[in-house]
């Protein structure tokens, strides 16, 4: 969201063709204290000695602890690359799993998570025109259908779908979320 307003500010709005909102409002919002904590579980997974971790079942294990949520966990996998021995193609050595993301850097900007640029309220505010759909989940506890009006204020053509979930929208209902997706980039 704030790319596409930055760009519509900078008059460079047609870079982008359509913006697809998962589960996120454009208005500043507590991140649950849980994101840090999913840090926390991929560092430790990160720190484990070599061949503690060979597969995915594994590091699914170890993050058991951290989340219950097998459908959260499974998400949070899904950067995890694997030692090369557990994988029967490999075109490089690597020696013990490992999550792809900048774990430090995203550790240090869960706060900045919170923050949003932009307040709707402001007749001088950035508005980005393209097609735009916002998919949120009814139990999730950001509540992006209470922002509907912050969201038509930034973003004046935008779709609004909800599932039956909580944030982790695509994670939960991956097939209902995919069906979103293909229907709103083929209409526009």
């Amino acid at each position: 969201m704030t790319l596409a307003l930055s760009l519509a500010a900078a008059g460079k709005g047609d870079l982008l063709s359509h913006l697809i909102v998962v589960d996120m409002a454009p208005t500043r919002l507590p991140i649950d204290k849980r994101m840090s904590e999913y840090v926390t579980a991929m560092e430790t997974i990160n720190s484990m000695p070599r061949g503690m971790i060979k597969t995915l079942a594994d590091a699914d294990r170890a993050l058991t602890s951290f989340e219950p949520d097998a459908s959260i966990r499974q998400f949070l996998l899904t950067n995890l690359v694997l030692p090369s021995h557990s994988r029967i193609h490999s075109s490089h050595h690597q020696e013990k799993a490992r999550y792809l993301l900048p774990l430090d850097l995203l550790g240090e900007s869960i706060s900045s998570l919170e923050e949003f640029p932009y307040d709707y309220s402001i007749l001088e505010r950035p508005v980005w025109d393209g097609p735009t759909c916002v998919i949120a989940g009814r139990q999730s506890e950001y509540r992006v259908l209470d922002h509907v009006d912050a969201c038509k204020a930034f973003f004046p053509r935008t779709s609004f779908h909800a599932l039956d979930t909580g944030h982790w929208v695509q994670t939960e209902r991956p097939r209902e979320f995919m069906k979103i997706v293909v229907e709103f980039l083929k209409s526009n």
